[in-house]
């Protein structure tokens, strides 16, 4: 074996050797590159992961609890705030226009055509006196007269309340009693009578203001107007019952006397 062969043995080996360690250190760069490409890997699915889970929930919550809270605020809001206050002003207004309607609408029919105490009794007072005497000497006539003229006046203009009516009427009758004591007994006797069951039956059932406003106001609409239709027609129906009775009754008297 010479000097040659041991260099080129030598050599052979270095060689191997030195391709060995290449291939190690390509086998590490290869991993470390794996590595890193798993670490990007990695890093790009937390970071796409976290984005977009981070972004869509945040925004999704965002915007859904954003969105339902005002609108429900709002909507609540608008809605309650519009309904309290259309029906506060509603029924407010309603009843308020409602009521002060039909107090004042009864307040002048009763002033201009019920009740009208002063009213009346000027006017009775007068045509009283006036047509005494005329009574006395046309009987047929004036009462004819009497009757229809007061009838239709009572009606739409009088039509007194018992209980106002009634107070001032007992404290004239004792007054005309004596009155009429001396020259009409008999006419007094059905005077007082007719007109205690006039204004008792029907100018009463003709619902003075503050009578019938007491069951207006706590029995309503319904039984007001049905009570006084009932009570209307009966006490309708009473007077003229009334009426032709002593009508009769007082002829018969005025006639013998």
């Amino acid at each position: 074996m010479t000097l040659w062969n041991v260099s080129e043995n030598v050599d052979f080996g270095r060689r191997q050797i030195l391709l060995l360690l290449l291939l190690l250190l390509l086998l590490l760069l290869l991993l470390l590159l794996l590595l890193l490409l798993l670490l990007l890997l990695l890093l790009l699915y937390y970071y796409y992961y976290y984005y977009y889970y981070y972004y869509y929930y945040y925004y999704y919550y965002y915007y859904y609890y954003y969105y339902y809270y005002y609108y429900y605020y709002y909507y609540y809001y608008y809605y309650y705030y519009y309904y309290y206050y259309y029906y506060y002003y509603y029924y407010y207004y309603y009843y308020y226009y409602y009521y002060y309607y039909y107090y004042y609408y009864y307040y002048y029919y009763f002033y201009y055509y019920c009740c009208c105490y002063y009213y009346y009794y000027y006017y009775f007072y007068y045509y009283y006196y006036y047509y005494y005497y005329y009574y006395y000497y046309y009987y047929y006539y004036y009462y004819s007269y009497y009757y229809y003229y007061y009838y239709y006046y009572y009606l739409y203009y009088c039509c007194c309340c018992y209980y106002y009516y009634y107070y001032y009427h007992y404290y004239y009758y004792y007054y005309y009693y004596y009155y009429y004591y001396y020259y009409y007994y008999y006419y007094y006797y059905y005077y007082y009578y007719y007109y205690y069951y006039y204004y008792y039956y029907y100018c009463c059932c003709c619902c003075c203001y503050y009578f019938y406003y007491y069951y207006y106001y706590y029995y309503y609409y319904y039984y007001y107007y049905y009570y006084y239709y009932y009570y209307y027609y009966y006490c309708y129906f009473y007077y003229y019952y009334n009426y032709y009775y002593y009508y009769y009754y007082y002829y018969y008297y005025f006639y013998y006397y």
